[in-house]
């Protein structure tokens, strides 16, 4: 599933994933990475013990970029948490909900074409996975979650 959101009233918690969309499972893509990881390691071992020592950190660099994109923001309380993971870069972002406004760049058909979050004077570009039925989704659900309001 690219987006989903989870909801859990009773603790005052706001969940929500996306990740780029992807034809494998999330059960087949970790048996193709670890088949892929069980090669390399194989190959960076020989090579490594034929002298050539930057095979192996190559290696390293490349299971790390097979990692995968993610985007995960949780509302906990009064205060929002976003964390975005990008090949090779984390970003965590941390902010009061009370404090926090919902920005979307509505079509006008309707489709969101932009989505991101502004709190005191900094804006958190979200759904980059997502497309424009599933912006508006995300955008109306956080209008209802965060105390900043929504701004088209």
């Amino acid at each position: 599933m690219v987006f989903d959101v989870q909801y859990d009233d009773a603790q005052d918690v706001f969940l929500t994933i996306s990740r780029p969309n992807a034809s494998l499972t999330v059960q087949e893509t970790a048996c193709l990475c670890s088949m892929g990881a069980i090669y390399l390691v194989f190959i960076s071992v020989i090579f490594a013990w034929a002298g050539a020592w930057p095979v192996p950190v190559f290696g390293l660099l490349v299971l790390a970029a097979l990692a995968g994109d993610l985007e995960r923001l949780s509302i906990c309380g009064d205060r929002v948490l976003v964390e975005i993971v990008e090949a090779d870069l984390w970003r965590r972002y941390e902010c009061s909900a009370y404090w926090t406004r919902v920005v979307a760049d509505m079509m006008p058909n309707g489709d969101c074409r932009a989505l991101a979050l502004c709190s005191r004077g900094v804006r958190i570009v979200l759904g980059r996975h997502l497309c424009g039925d599933e912006k508006r989704e995300l955008a109306h659900a956080l209008q209802k979650r965060l105390g900043g309001g929504f701004r088209s």
